[in-house]
């Protein structure tokens, strides 16, 4: 696995804690959103696209590069609204964390509670989930028993549940839901990780 890819999911979890933090809402987000990305260049440098930069950057939903599998194909507003009670809009790619190996798809509430949810699909090669769940095991925690998805090889959550990864045949699938507030949206999560990995090809 490169350290590329391991320092950019690092980057995602900072930042997505870091835009929580600073709205004044629990900092208990974990995967990437809509409201912050972080993009690790070849020299190694970090550049953030704001909320602003993400939402104009954002377009229909559509594969990226040599990754064939569309992660705005993998959930919709009505999955994500059955599951969380909140109401959604359509997903968009997610252009600042677009590459060859990589994308994004995010969905953004509709009504005056904000929340986000996303879909983060990667191939970096072997050892991409391991360095992964390090990663979230070191900035949040993991939750206290295993979780399991079906369809998946392996997978985590973290502890507040608004993540929750999985290996997938060798491609790392990421889902999150953030939610307007404080606690634990494990449950919620969950479902939508089940239906997403059950849509992989």
């Amino acid at each position: 696995m490169s350290g590329t890819f391991k320092l950019l999911v690092a980057l995602l979890f900072l930042t997505v804690a870091a835009c929580s933090g600073s709205s004044g809402e629990s900092a208990s987000t974990s995967g990437p959103s809509s409201g912050a990305a972080t993009e690790t260049s070849a020299a190694g440098a970090t550049t953030m696209a704001t909320d602003t930069a993400a939402a104009d950057s954002t377009t229909t939903a559509g594969p990226t590069g040599n990754l064939s599998v569309d992660p705005c194909a993998l959930l919709t507003a009505a999955d994500i609204t059955a599951a969380t009670g909140v109401e959604f809009g359509e997903g968009t790619t997610n252009a600042a964390v677009a590459a060859p190996e990589r994308a994004a798809c995010d969905w953004i509430s509709t009504g005056s509670e904000f929340a986000t949810a996303q879909v983060f699909i990667v191939d970096a090669g072997p050892g991409q989930f391991e360095a992964a769940m390090a990663d979230a095991t070191d900035f949040y925690g993991l939750t206290t028993d295993p979780v399991s998805v079906p369809g998946a090889d392996n997978s985590y959550a973290t502890a507040e549940g608004s993540i929750v990864a999985m290996d997938i045949g060798g491609i790392f699938l990421q889902v999150s839901y953030i939610p307007s507030g404080p606690g634990t949206v494990l449950d919620e999560t969950l479902q939508l990780a089940a239906i997403a990995a059950g849509r992989m090809p």
